[in-house]
C-alpha cells in the first residue's frame, strides 16, 4: 500500500503575480484547483492514505480538499525545500511505500497509474517519472538513464537530451527519509561553479541515493506533464488539459435544464458538453468544441472559439469573442465586442471593445477599449526577469499576466509579457511597457499646448 505525499507548501514567488496573493496549488486548470486535481488522481488510481504537505496559504489548500474525505494534513515549519517538505509528510504515512508528488505539477491520471505500476513491477527502491525535455524551461531536473530505465544520477539542469524529472517519485519510504536528512543544506545535485540555494532538495536526496548505489528506476511517460514554476506554465497547463479532455470526449452532453437556441451555429461534428442550466443562446457562433459550466452562458450573438471552455455561471454576450483553447472562469463576463484568448480567473469582468490576450486574475475590472497582449513589433518574446535572473518563456510568452483584483481605466495599452501585479490600478490612457509591482496605482502625465482658436482662423 502507498501513502501518498503530496506537497502544496511553497511560496510561488516564481509565478508572480499569482503565487504571492494565493498558493500556487491552489491556481486553476480547466476549472479545477492544481492541488485537488491531483488529490482526486491519485485516489482514481487506489490511493486513498494521501498526506498533503501545507505552508505558506494553507488556509486555500484546505479550503479548495475541504470536501474530499480521508486527508491527512500536516504542516511545514518554514518553506525549506521540497525534501524538507517530504520530511515533514513522512512521519504520517503508513505505507512502507511513499508516492511523492509536488502540487504543482499538472499530468495525466495514466501518468500517475504508469509510475505506480512500474514502481510495483520493477526490482527498485525508488522510481522516478520521467518526462521529455521542453527547450527553455527555466527550472528542471535531468535523470541520467539508459535505455534499460536504470537511473545513474539526477542532475539540476543536466544533459537536455536526457528526461527531466516530473516531480514525481515512488519508492521505500525509510530509504528516501535516510537520505534526506544526510542534506548538506544546500542543493548538492549541480555541476560545478553553480550557485545554489539553501535548502533540502528532493532531486539531490534522489541522486545521492544513486551514489550511495542504489537501485533508482525511472518510467518515461509520453503523456502532458507540466511543472508550473511560472505564469506562462499555468497556461501551458491549462491548454494541454483542455485539449485532453476534448480528445477523450465526443459528441452533445446536455445537463439537467441545459439548452441550444436552433438559431445558433454549430458544426456538426463538434464535441458540446454543457452544465446544468446552462444555454447557448440566439445567435451564438461556435467554431468548434466547446465546455458550458453550470448556469454558464453565450448568448446575444457571443463568438466561441474552438475549444473554448467557460468556467460555472460565466456570460459571453452581445458580440463578446472568446478565441481557440481560452479557459474562462466561473463568473466572468465577457460582452459588448470585448475580445478575449487566454485563462481569466474567478469573477472578472471584459468590457467594451476591449482586446486582451491575457492571464487575468480574479475579480479583475477591464475598463473599455483596454488593449493588451499579443505580437510585438519585432515578432520577439518579451525577456521576463525572475528575482535576479533573466529569462525568455519558451510558450506563451506573448501574453500580459495580470494579477488579482486590478483594473484599468479606459484605453490603457499593455505591451506583450508585462507582469501587473494584484491589488494594483492602471490609469486611463496608460501605455504600460515595464512590470508593475503589487499594490501600485499607475496614472499617465499629458502635456497640453493650449493656443488662441475662434472664427478667425476661418477668415470671417
Amino acid at each position: 500500500m502507498y501513502t501518498a505525499l503530496v506537497l502544496a507548501a511553497g511560496h510561488g514567488r516564481g509565478a508572480w503575480p499569482y503565487g504571492g496573493v494565493r498558493q500556487k496549488t491552489t491556481l486553476p486548470v480547466a476549472q479545477t484547483p492544481m492541488v485537488r486535481r491531483l488529490v482526486l488522481q491519485l485516489k482514481a488510481v487506489g490511493v486513498n492514505d494521501i498526506v498533503v504537505v501545507v505552508g505558506c496559504g494553507e488556509g486555500a489548500v484546505r479550503a479548495c480538499l475541504a470536501d474530499i474525505a480521508g486527508l491527512c494534513f500536516v504542516r511545514q515549519a518554514s518553506p525549506s525545500g521540497c525534501g524538507d517538505g517530504v520530511l515533514t509528510g513522512l512521519p504520517k504515512a503508513t505505507g512502507e511505500r511513499v508516492l511523492v508528488c509536488c502540487g504543482d505539477v499538472v499530468t495525466s491520471r495514466e501518468a500517475l497509474q504508469a509510475l505506480i505500476t512500474a514502481d510495483t513491477t520493477a526490482d527498485a527502491e525508488a522510481t522516478l517519472l520521467g518526462a521529455p525535455h521542453v527547450p527553455g524551461l527555466a527550472v528542471w531536473e535531468s535523470i541520467d538513464t539508459d535505455g534499460s530505465g536504470a537511473v545513474h544520477g539526477v542532475w539540476n539542469k543536466g544533459d537536455v537530451q536526457s528526461p527531466r524529472f516530473a516531480g514525481m517519485v515512488a519508492g521505500d519510504a525509510a530509504l528516501l527519509q535516510r537520505h534526506l536528512e544526510q542534506s548538506p543544506g544546500y542543493v548538492d545535485n549541480v555541476g560545478v561553479g553553480a550557485m545554489t540555494p539553501s535548502e533540502n532538495s528532493l532531486p539531490a536526496a534522489l541522486n545521492r541515493m544513486c551514489r550511495a548505489g542504489h537501485a533508482l528506476r525511472c518510467v518515461v511517460t509520453d503523456a502532458y506533464v507540466v511543472d508550473v514554476n511560472r505564469p506562462w506554465d499555468l497556461v501551458e497547463a491549462n491548454r494541454v488539459v483542455n485539449r485532453a479532455f476534448f480528445a477523450a470526449n465526443e459528441g452533445v452532453v446536455l445537463g439537467k435544464g441545459a439548452s441550444i437556441d436552433d438559431s445558433a451555429h454549430i458544426p456538426g461534428d463538434a464535441t458540446v458538453h454543457l452544465g446544468e442550466n446552462a444555454h447557448i443562446g440566439r445567435g451564438v457562433i461556435v467554431h468548434g468544441d466547446v465546455v458550458l459550466g453550470p448556469g454558464a452562458r453565450a448568448v446575444d450573438g457571443a463568438i466561441l472559439g474552438a475549444r473554448a471552455n467557460m468556467g460555472a455561471h460565466s456570460t459571453a454576450r452581445e458580440y463578446g469573442r472568446i478565441h481557440d483553447d481560452t479557459v474562462v472562469g466561473p463568473r466572468n463576463l465577457i460582452g459588448h465586442c470585448a475580445e478575449f484568448a487566454g485563462l481569466s480567473l474567478e469573477r472578472t469582468l471584459l468590457w467594451h471593445y476591449c482586446c486582451v490576450t491575457a492571464v487575468v486574475g480574479a475579480q479583475v475590472d477591464i475598463g473599455a477599449a483596454t488593449c493588451c497582449g499579443t505580437w510585438r513589433f519585432d515578432d520577439r518574446v518579451r525577456e521576463q526577469e525572475v528575482g535576479l535572473h533573466r529569462e525568455t518563456p519558451p510558450y506563451h510568452g506573448g501574453m500580459a499576466f495580470l494579477g488579482d483584483q486590478m483594473r484599468t481605466g479606459v484605453n490603457v495599452l499593455i505591451n506583450p509579457g508585462v507582469r501587473i501585479g494584484g491589488h494594483s490600478c492602471i490609469g486611463p490612457g496608460v501605455i504600460l511597457y515595464d512590470d508593475v509591482p503589487d499594490g501600485q496605482l499607475v496614472l499617465a502625465e499629458q502635456k497640453h499646448v493650449v493656443k488662441p482658436w475662434g472664427p478667425e482662423r476661418y477668415s470671417w
